[in-house]
């Protein structure tokens, strides 16, 4: 469930565009529901890795994900979007009316697909590099090797 409050500093107009679904996507839902979105939005309060945020990527949706150290490290900012995790529904709404000149501008569409392209870059020894460090890095190329 969204976290109370977390839509109220939007103006109206935006809260009305603004779709929650409360539930887990079945997977044939999946590639319609980050193709419609003009952004993936990830707002964990403690996390080390997203693979939401890599599937939004996948299909080309931008994410906007929290400054937590280890998405910092995971996202790249050239292809996603952050926001100061600890300011609450404050600081969400602020960076999410910092997507709306972008999306305006066609600038947030480039985004989504430098991140598809990024994705679809990624072999498995590399993702697990790339977000979960050293030492899963280390098991993938174990179980690669296997």
């Amino acid at each position: 469930a969204v976290a109370a409050g977390l839509l109220d500093p939007l103006p109206a107009p935006a809260r009305a565009r603004v779709r929650v679904i409360h539930r887990f996507l079945d997977r044939p839902e999946m590639p319609l529901a980050y193709m419609a979105a003009a952004a993936a939005v990830v707002p964990y309060r403690d996390i080390l890795t997203s693979g939401s945020a890599i599937l939004a990527m996948g299909f080309g949706c931008p994410v906007l994900a929290p400054d937590l150290p280890a998405l910092a490290k995971a996202l790249p900012p050239e292809i996603s979007r952050r926001y100061h995790a600890h300011g609450g529904p404050a600081a969400l709404a602020t960076a999410l009316d910092a997507l709306v000149p972008l999306r305006h501008s066609g600038a947030l569409y480039d985004i989504g697909q430098e991140a598809k392209a990024w994705v679809s870059s990624l072999s498995w020894p590399r993702a697990d590099k790339v977000l979960f460090g050293p030492a899963m890095a280390r098991t993938a190329a174990r179980w690669a090797a296997a």
